[in-house]
C-alpha cells in the first residue's frame, strides 16, 4: 500500500502514556503523554515521500516503510536534528495521507493493547547531500531521510483530522 504523504509526526514511544491513549472502532482517538513533550511535525517537501507496507508469507511480518523524507536547504540545525533522530529507537510516527487517513508506525494495537512492533521504528537511511557543484543558493542541496519498522500486524489508522493533530498534539 502506498498513498502521498501530507504530514508526518513524530515522538518517543516513551514519552507516550500508552495505558491512556483512547482508541475506538481500531482507531487511535487520542493522544496522552507522560509529560509536558509532545509530537513534533516534521516539516519535509511532500514529494516524494511515500509510505509502503509489505506483507510476505516468507517474513510473517509487514515492512512498514517511510520513504524519500526529503528536506531541501542545509543548516547545522537540520544537520543535528537527522542526527538526534537517527540515534533513537524508540520512534513513533504518525503519518497522515492526501485522502486524511493516517497511520501509526512504530507501536502495534493487537487485541486492545498497545505493543512494541517485530522492530522498532528507527531511520535506516540518511543521504546527506550538498547538492551541485556551483550551483548557487539552489543548487539541490538536501537531506533524505527513510524510516523502518516491523509490525506484526498492518499499522493502526487513526480518527484524529490533520487540524486537530497540529492544533492539539504538537
Amino acid at each position: 500500500m502506498s498513498a502521498g504523504v501530507v504530514a508526518i509526526f513524530v515522538a518517543k514511544g516513551s514519552d507516550i502514556d500508552w495505558a491512556s491513549v483512547t482508541v475506538a472502532s481500531d482507531e487511535v482517538s487520542t493522544w496522552a503523554f507522560t509529560g509536558a513533550t509532545k509530537f513534533v511535525e516534521l516539516e519535509p517537501e511532500r514529494r516524494p515521500t511515500i509510505l509502503n507496507i509489505e506483507y510476505t508469507r516468507d517474513n510473517a511480518y509487514y515492512d512498514v516503510k517511510l520513504e524519500g523524507i526529503t528536506f531541501n536547504g542545509k543548516s547545522t540545525a537540520q544537520t543535528l536534528a537527522i542526527a538526534n533522530l537517527k540515534e533513537c529507537c524508540d520512534l513513533v510516527f504518525v503519518v497522515y495521507y492526501a485522502n486524511g487517513a493516517s497511520r501509526v508506525i512504530g507501536k502495534e494495537h493487537i487485541s486492545g493493547e498497545f505493543v512494541n512492533p517485530v522492530k522498532n521504528a528507527k531511520v535506516s537511511r540518511h543521504l546527506d547531500s550538498a547538492g551541485e557543484f556551483g550551483g548557487g543558493e539552489d543548487n539541490g542541496a538536501r537531506d533524505v531521510v527513510d524510516v523502518l519498522a516491523q509490525h506484526q500486524q498492518p499499522p493502526v489508522y487513526t480518527s484524529i483530522d490533520l487540524a486537530t493533530m497540529r492544533s492539539t498534539y504538537v
